[in-house]
């Protein structure tokens, strides 16, 4: 933020990173709850039961899930609490937007890799839904493929006529 700005504006900057930041805080500790609960059922299942089930898969997909959900909350701390200046280059937000639309495809991969062998080992009838999940991982990738090429392409043509 640039010292010309009004009070106005300062204390919109001031808001709206605190609520950022209360809403990445709750994200984190979401995250850091739901990684503990998957390591206590993982203790329940081996330890107690003393039986290696299918129930670990649930467990490693709910841990997946926790990790995108830090992911995300951890994003919006970088990126609109700690930031503090504006993206000002096209190349600066292509790399975030490229960052955060990673986390989310490794993300959806994961949950459909799991959701893979959960459906062989319980249901293989079960199986579009992972599949899907898998392929929404591939439209995603090649989304930002067809991104990255088109920004690349923008930053180039910016660039020359800067010249």
């Amino acid at each position: 933020m640039s010292p010309n700005t009004s009070p106005l504006n300062r204390l919109i900057f001031f808001i709206s990173a605190g609520i950022y930041f209360l809403a990445s805080l709750a994200l984190i500790i979401a995250s850091l709850l739901m990684i503990f609960r998957s390591l206590y059922d993982l203790y329940v299942i081996i330890a107690v039961e003393r039986v290696v089930t299918k129930d670990i898969i649930d467990s490693i997909s709910f841990t997946i899930v926790a990790i995108a959900v830090f992911d995300v909350g951890r994003y919006i701390l970088e990126e609109e609490v700690q930031r503090h200046k504006e993206l000002t280059s096209f190349a600066e937000v292509r790399k975030t937007l490229t960052r955060f639309m990673v986390a989310i495809a490794v993300a959806l991969s994961l949950e459909g890799l799991v959701g893979v062998f959960d459906a062989a080992v319980k249901d293989a009838t079960k199986l579009i839904y992972p599949v899907a999940v898998v392929l929404c991982a591939v439209v995603v990738m090649l989304g930002l493929a067809l991104y990255q090429r088109i920004s690349v392409d923008v930053e180039r043509s910016a660039d020359s006529d800067d010249d």
